[in-house]
Parts: structure tokens; C-alpha cells; sequence
């Protein structure tokens, strides 16, 4: 996929290189354990270190998208098909309406693709990201389990899906 400029928001994204994906396994690896360690099960937990994170980015490379800021990574996506499967915002830009650029951003990018309509999951208890997300119009569907991938296969995982139209 290529970035797509997003000239409504003085915030633009573009693919991630190869030599940054140590970077970006750091801020995943970080960000993750910040917003996730206190609520999912130990058993995800355990498949989630740092060596984990980088070859998750190596094997989907094409899949990320950074945004910078002063030539460093500030945040990024990732999308699957029409899942925003990751959204990332570095902790010294939350609060600061960073994250709804970042997320007008990510929709654009979405729609670039042909996707009308989008879905995304949370963890239960990730209470932060469900109000933002819903705050941006992004419809709770509820809780269901989902397979979550790790290295060594997937988990069962309780989360919230959200979903919205960008198209039609």
C-alpha cells in the first residue's frame, strides 16, 4: 500500500522502512505493555516480549504506516484487509489531539484501499482506547472472543470490536 497525504490534517503518514522496524518493535513493545499488561490474560502475556514484537513488524512490514514528528516516529497504524488492526500513539502525544489526527489519518488511508467499512478490536478493559475510538464515531458491536496472533500460534482473547462506515 502506499501513504496516502492527508492535506485536511497537518498530519501525514507513510510506509514504514525496513531499517526502522527495531524502532517501532521498541515503541509497540512499550506502548503495549502500558496499555495492555494489567488486563489480559498471563498467558498472552508470555507472548508478548520485546523479541516478539520486532518479528511481528519484520514478517508484516508493508502493513505499517508511521507518522513523524521532528524526523521521529510519533505514532502509526497498522492495516489488515479492513481492520485498523493497530493503532499506536507515543505516550508524550496522548492528550494532546494528536491521537484524532492520527486517527482522520488512518480512515484516509482506509478509504485509499477501498474499504467502506472498517473494524477494529480493543481488549476488554482497554476503557481509554474504547472512549477515544467511540468518541472519533467508531460503533461499539459489543464483546466477543477473538484469535490473536502470536509467534507460536493464536489466543483467545475477550475484546470489544468497533466498527464504522468511511464509504457510502
Amino acid at each position: 500500500m502506499k501513504a496516502l497525504p492527508t492535506p485536511s490534517n497537518d498530519l501525514t503518514l507513510r510506509p514504514l522502512r525496513a531499517d526502522e522496524a527495531p524502532h517501532l518493535a521498541a515503541l509497540w513493545h512499550n506502548g503495549w505493555r502500558i496499555g495492555h499488561a494489567d488486563i489480559v490474560p498471563p498467558g498472552l502475556l508470555a507472548h508478548r516480549d520485546g523479541a516478539t514484537f520486532l518479528a511481528r513488524v519484520e514478517r508484516d512490514l508493508a502493513s505499517f504506516f508511521v507518522a513523524e514528528v521532528d524526523t521521529q516516529i510519533a505514532a502509526f497504524i497498522r492495516i489488515v484487509g479492513n481492520e485498523l488492526d493497530q493503532f499506536y500513539v507515543a505516550p508524550d502525544r496522548m492528550g494532546t489531539g494528536f491521537a484524532a489526527k492520527l486517527m482522520q489519518a488512518a480512515e484516509a488511508q482506509l478509504m485509499s484501499c477501498g474499504v467502506a467499512r472498517a473494524y477494529l478490536i480493543a481488549s476488554v478493559g482497554n476503557d481509554r482506547a474504547i472512549r477515544f475510538y467511540e468518541k472519533m464515531g467508531w460503533a461499539n458491536c459489543g464483546t466477543s472472543m477473538a484469535e490473536v496472533a502470536t509467534l507460536d500460534g493464536s489466543f483467545s482473547l475477550e475484546v470489544v470490536r468497533l466498527e464504522k462506515t468511511l464509504i457510502g
